[in-house]
């Protein structure tokens, strides 16, 4: 069981090994970075793009850095999302769960922050790292090297979560960012990084709330005082659609307000494409909640 659970975690990359194709006349996404903590650069920037068919991805990153996206309509509401995308640690989902869904939360008055973590390292070849993704994924690595691996891939991205809650509460004043109304919004992997976040007791200011899209839902002793959770998941999703609901059900005893979308489908990485299920809604869901909850006042 716990051999099925850990390899299980990189079944989904499969989906984006097999949709890999050759991309060199196509250019990447132009996002404009500004570094984070120089002491957490490790040595030469080596990050690059990699394109599989279907979006652009980052990876190689060894330089956390975040890009900014404020708030573009003409009622900025004080409001700002942490975006943390997906990617299995082994890269940085850029164009489905990262530019995309800052671009959209900025039209809605909130100011959006992209983080581009640290990832473990890759064969620099794509076709070196596609078929590294294979192996990967295979099932012939031993299970307890993985569960050390992504331990350790938690544990850095989570330091370079924390750095952008940082600096973006540093920074408050000039994007008319309200401090008390600063959330974080991660996807897969950047889910299971925000949680890692919240659930941190030494990691400084917490996050006023917390937004998971296809994440784990195991369960969590929650923080005092638990943030606002908003989950999203679809029930076909081939990674972590057979879980219970521990998190749910934990945070809700906790006193925390929690909302959960569970979607007929949508499969894993529903993200910013559209699959023509109710899964298609989950960003109008996700902005109405925070309506609700209080953190905007934006008129949908």
């Amino acid at each position: 069981m716990m051999r099925y659970a850990v390899s299980s975690f990189y079944w989904i990359l499969l989906c984006f090994f097999i949709a890999h194709v050759d991309a060199s006349d196509l250019e990447p996404p132009n996002m404009t970075f500004i570094p984070l903590d120089a002491s957490k650069s490790e040595g030469e920037n080596t990050e690059q793009w990699s394109f599989n068919g279907a979006e652009w991805w980052l990876r190689n990153t060894n330089r956390p850095s975040v890009s900014v996206y404020p708030a573009t309509n003409d009622s900025p509401t004080g409001a700002a999302v942490l975006v943390i995308p997906g990617g299995g640690f082994q890269f940085v989902s850029m164009s489905n769960e990262g530019w995309p869904i800052a671009e959209r939360l900025a039209a809605q008055g909130i100011t959006a922050v992209v983080l581009k973590y640290r990832t473990a390292p890759t064969p620099r070849s794509d076709d070196d790292f596609f078929e590294f993704m294979g192996r990967l994924f295979s099932g012939r690595i031993d299970p307890e090297s993985l569960r050390a691996q992504r331990a350790r891939a938690v544990s850095v991205a989570k330091a370079d979560a924390q750095l952008a809650l940082a600096w973006i509460n540093e920074n408050a004043a000039q994007y008319a960012i309200d401090s008390s109304r600063v959330g974080i919004l991660g996807f897969s992997a950047g889910a299971m990084t925000a949680m890692a976040v919240v659930l941190d007791p030494d990691g400084g200011d917490p996050p006023a709330f917390l937004g998971a899209i296809y994440g784990d839902l195991g369960s969590v002793a929650p923080p005092k005082d638990p943030m606002p959770l908003f989950v999203a998941i679809a029930s076909d999703d081939p990674l972590l659609g057979h879980q219970s609901f521990g998190l749910i059900e934990d945070w809700h005893g906790a006193g925390g307000s929690t909302e959960l979308h569970w979607y007929q489908g949508g499969g894993h990485g529903f993200g910013s494409f559209s699959k023509g299920t109710t899964s298609d809604r989950w960003f109008d869901q996700f902005t109405a909640w925070l309506i609700a909850e209080g953190f905007t006042t934006q008129a949908m």
